[in-house]
């Protein structure tokens, strides 16, 4: 079987800006951190610590311009920054999947954050469902369809795709084989 790849919805418009401007912020502290009187240790754990969070930071919004799922033979591969994963088709319960609206009543709502980057316009990671216990892994961008994928593991995906209805269907094809 071939790969087949199917976009996820890239960190674009007002999430882009809100990314770069968290890195700008993050930049200007640690600017004015190194300009405070310390000593010379205090100042060089300061500048590693700004250093290392301005590197994860850059490497994961790097990442969120071109995530991808890809179907390889029976797994499901998610493209994610600093949570890509590979998932067994047959974990996936494809007869609760569906793709909505992320205005769709009974959309999944987020809760609370685990682990994970939550700007205004974009998730990424781990979060709590709002009104239940259940884990989600999220990569949520704009207003893009939803595909919702429950896993046999006790986690649903929460996916932005444009391609929502052809993964959803490459899988189903995938699990029937």
């Amino acid at each position: 079987m071939t790969t087949q790849s199917f976009i996820l919805t890239p960190l674009a418009g007002s999430a882009l800006w809100g990314a770069i401007g968290l890195l700008i912020g993050v930049i200007l502290i640690g600017f004015f951190a190194r300009r405070k009187p310390m000593t010379k240790t205090a100042s060089a754990v300061a500048t590693g610590i700004i250093l290392a969070v301005v590197g994860l930071l850059g490497w994961i919004f790097i990442g969120a311009l071109s995530p991808e799922a890809r179907l390889e033979q029976d797994k499901l591969v998610l493209d994610l920054p600093a949570y890509s994963r590979i998932i067994p088709v047959s974990s996936l319960q494809l007869g609760e999947a569906r793709v909505m609206a992320t205005s769709a009543a009974d959309a999944p709502k987020l809760g609370f954050r685990t682990n994970g980057v939550g700007t205004p316009g974009y998730n990424l990671g781990w979060f709590r469902l709002k009104g239940t216990d259940a884990k989600a892994l999220v990569s949520v961008t704009g207003t893009d369809p939803l595909l919702v994928i429950p896993v046999d593991e006790g986690y649903t995906l929460v996916l932005s795709t444009p391609d929502g209805e052809a993964l959803l269907a490459a899988l189903h094809n995938e699990q029937e084989r």
